[in-house]
């Protein structure tokens, strides 16, 4: 897995610890097994978006508070390999309302399972 894995692993744990949530009733609501909890959080396992969208509402916090340190609205982790179109996207995500967010979100993720359009 990659550093981002372990990131992401760490941001999990670490809010669903300032929740005090344990590793066995996150599985529990999310229905799925223990380790597969433990794994997200050692980053020995790589949460999908939809995965990662589903523990981001069974906790009750925002995705990018996986990211943050402190205030929910700074990213810890920079990504300058992505496009700039994909940087700006990702910064007017922030300035949406949680409800936006979360109409986006599900949008992109209807998108995904649908085939690539035929190109001329």
């Amino acid at each position: 897995m990659s550093a981002i894995d372990i990131l992401l692993g760490q941001g999990i744990a670490r809010q669903r610890r300032l929740r005090k949530i344990s590793q066995l009733e996150l599985a529990d609501r999310l229905n799925v097994p223990r380790q597969r909890i433990v794994d997200y959080e050692q980053g020995k396992r790589r949460a999908s978006a939809k995965e990662l969208f589903e523990i981001a509402e069974v906790i009750d916090l925002e995705i990018q508070d996986f990211f943050s340190r402190g205030n929910p609205l700074v990213p810890v982790v920079s990504m300058p390999s992505l496009p700039p179109e994909a940087q700006r996207l990702t910064e007017h995500y922030h300035t949406l309302s949680k409800p936006h967010r979360t109409a986006i979100f599900a949008f992109l993720l209807a998108g995904k399972d649908r085939p690539e359009p035929i190109r001329p």
